[in-house]
């Protein structure tokens, strides 16, 4: 259902299950796509990138 002013469509009324999900989605997308964009940058500079356990060890976070 949509509200409408002046005859053009304005807003939506969506099941609050529904934009639940739509929410959840969007934000899924964003960080596929930042990770993209990443792995992009990283190819662009040539950069090889650094295993997440050697991260975890540099900050001391694994013995």
């Amino acid at each position: 259902m949509y509200l409408t002013r002046r005859s053009r469509a304005v807003a939506a009324v969506i099941d609050a299950a529904q934009l639940k999900q739509l929410l959840e989605d969007a934000e899924e997308l964003a960080d596929i796509k930042a990770v993209d964009a990443a792995w992009e940058e990283t190819e662009k500079l040539g950069e090889t990138p650094v295993p997440w356990d050697d991260v975890k060890r540099d900050l001391g976070l694994l013995p």
